[in-house]
């Protein structure tokens, strides 16, 4: 037992666990020493001089950004994720000059990048100020309002650690910036300007050439300053290891893509690299070796995660076999402080392979439920499970000791003890892991478990600017993925929907456990309202309901209320 004690207390996890389940103690808050002094390059934000124009945004903010000063004016480059702490930022740039924004540019609209943005450019003046992207910017912008996006946001809050508190119960540190936080507010101003590969401008004296270079999104950019010998490399450059795939998944994400950007990165005569996020980089050879290192180290894993893949091995498989060539396991800028690479050989088998694998076991298994019905009674019960559980988690074996809790879960829910073991065992790795993100997730679902956490709404955290770019057929489609599609297996009623200010209504249809949307309003129909743009996004947003917005009379119902009210309980808040 106190070799068993010793091993805890050097792993940052002291608990007293007697065998007994019911007996289990929380381990207590700790952080891995080298996740710690990583995240410490990020603890004081302050603007980095670099070159003669520019000054880079670092550690404000989640996202790196900069200021680039021109003859009569300053040009933007990308603006931050939160209101509050991008205006920071701004008010200690504007100690150095008052000279107007002349221009802004997006290197690619994840809301990192472009949340802050009002703080900068109000909105009096967006009409004046060009707003610079590539001209496929609309598709990030559609995932992030789509009918996941509540899903989007609470993968990546968790991910990012933005529903836990800083410090050793919490987040000790994102890896890639400033710990980002749900407080402040988000923007969005849609762009004006836009290119397919390449633009060049001249922006109050200052050359600026932006080149499509895809990179986390299909529409990223870089800024590369000619004359100051200056580049934004937006975010296949991270100060870590590069990532080239994404936990919370992202479809459009192309890892080979990204890799090739970093390849071209390494051919500019760089001086002074400004990551998407990361430590800033100056120095030509400096730059060069930065970059190229990225780009082998993205090359091998997925390169290599590839060439088991094809000699038919699975992910659990490629994970077990695959090694990195030590020149990039050592190397302090490629280090797994993000994603684990577990994660990544998962995401690229699924990206190049999806679910499936060449032995069709995964064809044929049966879920984790009817599996968790037959495995647990081999293991002697809930009872005997639980125990094995305990032992593996006295044992400093917590990942398998999760597995076990989360089986006998899935046989008796709510099951205090398992829930109790589970929630010790993803402190203990969390309080262990060298992975920021790791640890927020585990802590992040261990809170919800415990109650200390209730997840806010996470529509509302997308702008409703963002929405407002959307059409009103898609906004109305968005409600078919909130129909209770059983409960109406029996049902068809049919809705004239008018929106102010628009020539043209729509019918939306429930038929049968479907909702149909038809452009138009056709008779007969059960109800006919009309209501505002905004509110049909405050709705869609889930800032607002149906109910509420028919209470408080921002909904007019021409026909048929008793029939509409019933129509919208078939929906899902």
């Amino acid at each position: 037992m106190n070799t068993i004690l010793s091993r805890l207390t050097l792993f940052g996890v002291i608990s007293l666990l007697p065998l007994l389940v019911n007996a289990v103690e929380m381990p207590e808050p700790a952080a891995h020493p080298d996740l710690l002094n990583f995240n410490k390059q990020f603890e004081t934000p302050r603007l980095v001089k670099m070159g003669e124009r520019v000054h880079m945004a670092f550690g404000y903010d989640y996202a790196n950004y900069g200021f680039i000063e021109g003859d009569d004016g300053i040009i933007i480059v990308d603006a931050g994720w939160h209101m509050d702490q991008t205006r920071v930022a701004w008010e200690d740039y504007r100690k150095l000059t008052n000279k107007p924004v002349k221009a802004v540019i997006y290197t690619h609209v994840h809301n990192d990048h472009v949340g802050g943005i009002r703080v900068i450019v109000p909105e009096s003046e967006k009409r004046r100020i060009p707003v610079y992207a590539h001209n496929s910017w609309n598709g990030q912008v559609d995932r992030q309002t789509s009918p996941l996006a509540g899903l989007v946001v609470q993968r990546s809050a968790s991910q990012m650690g933005m529903y836990l508190s800083a410090g050793l119960e919490g987040s000790v540190g994102s890896s890639v910036g400033a710990m980002p936080r749900l407080e402040g507010g988000t923007s969005f101003i849609e762009p004006t300007d836009t290119f397919d590969e390449e633009l060049e401008v001249n922006i109050s004296g200052v050359r600026i050439k932006m080149i499509h270079a895809p990179g986390d999104t299909s529409e990223g950019i870089i800024v590369w300053l000619p004359d100051d010998k200056v580049m934004f490399g937006a975010d296949s450059i991270v100060g870590i290891f590069p990532a080239i795939i994404t936990a919370r998944h992202e479809p459009t994400r192309d890892p080979y893509a990204m890799v090739e950007t970093l390849n071209f990165l390494t051919q500019f005569p760089t001086e002074y690299l400004i990551p998407g996020h990361g430590r800033p980089v100056v120095g030509r050879e400096e730059v060069y070796q930065f970059v190229r290192d990225a780009h082998d180290g993205g090359l091998y894993l997925l390169d290599q995660t590839l060439r088991y893949m094809a000699m038919g091995l699975n992910a659990d498989e490629i994970i077990d076999r695959l090694e990195l060539p030590p020149h990039i396991a050592n190397n302090p800028d490629l280090q797994f402080h993000y994603h684990r690479m577990e994660w990544k050989i998962r995401g690229i088998y699924a990206k190049y392979a999806g679910w499936t694998t060449t032995d069709p076991i995964k064809k044929t298994r049966l879920t984790d439920g009817e599996e968790a019905k037959r495995l647990v009674p081999l293991l002697g019960g809930v009872k005997a499970t639980l125990k094995a559980a305990a032992a593996a988690y006295e044992a400093n074996d917590p990942r398998w000791a999760a597995t076990l809790a989360t089986l006998a879960l899935q046989v008796a829910p709510g099951n205090a003890e398992a829930q109790t073991l589970k929630i010790a065992a993803y402190r203990a790795i969390a309080y262990n892991t060298r992975s920021a993100n790791e640890r927020h997730y585990l802590l992040t679902a261990a809170n919800l478990m415990d109650g200390s956490l209730e997840l806010p709404n996470t529509s509302e955290v997308i702008p409703a600017s963002q929405f407002n770019t959307q059409t009103t057929s898609r906004l109305l489609a968005i409600m078919g993925t909130r129909l209770n599609g059983k409960a109406t297996w029996d049902e068809e009623m049919s809705v004239a929907v008018n929106i102010e200010g628009e020539a043209d209504g729509y019918t939306l249809t429930v038929r049968h456990g479907v909702l149909v949307r038809d452009a138009g309003t056709h008779n007969p129909v059960d109800a006919t309202i009309t209501l505002s743009r905004d509110i049909l996004v405050s709705i869609i947003r889930k800032t607002a309901t149906w109910e509420t917005a028919l209470n408080d009379g921002d909904i007019k119902v021409d026909s048929g209320e008793k029939a509409f009210r019933r129509f919208t309980g078939f929906f899902e808040a």
